[in-house]
């Protein structure tokens, strides 16, 4: 919305504060649920519920994926300091998010970034699509 909005206390800073929250909650019942059965969750094969790199994922799609693959496909091309602007709000969110920001350092570390995630990734469910 604007500068005040990301300031603590402001609306765009408590919902982000809230989502991480949110992914506190969802690891703490996932490992809840794993206690009671360990089949529910395979950590082994895919590390820890709610992990840092599922966050540097979420990043990289929420972020990346507007900027590098999203608008240019409907003709909008961001100016160089559009994307800036766009990426240091984003490295400001994964802060709050307790994320590694150096991953979204500039354009050419975040589009590396976003190409990583989406080659070592699996394809979408049908879920991933829709979101």
């Amino acid at each position: 919305m604007d500068l005040e909005s990301i300031k603590p206390g402001g609306e765009g800073h408590t919902s982000t504060v809230r989502v991480r929250l949110l992914h506190a909650t969802v690891r703490n019942r996932i490992v809840k649920l794993m206690d009671q059965d360990p089949t529910y969750f395979d950590e082994a094969k895919y590390g820890a519920p709610v992990n840092m790199r599922d966050a540097i994922h979420a990043t990289a799609i929420f972020c990346c994926m507007p900027l590098f693959r999203q608008l240019p496909k409907i003709g909008i091309q961001p100016r160089p300091q559009e994307t800036e602007d766009f990426l240091a709000l984003f490295r400001y969110i994964a802060y709050i998010m307790a994320t590694p920001n150096g991953f979204f350092d500039g354009a050419e570390q975040s589009k590396a970034t976003m190409e990583s995630v989406m080659m070592c990734e699996p394809e979408p469910t049908e879920s991933s699509k829709a979101v």
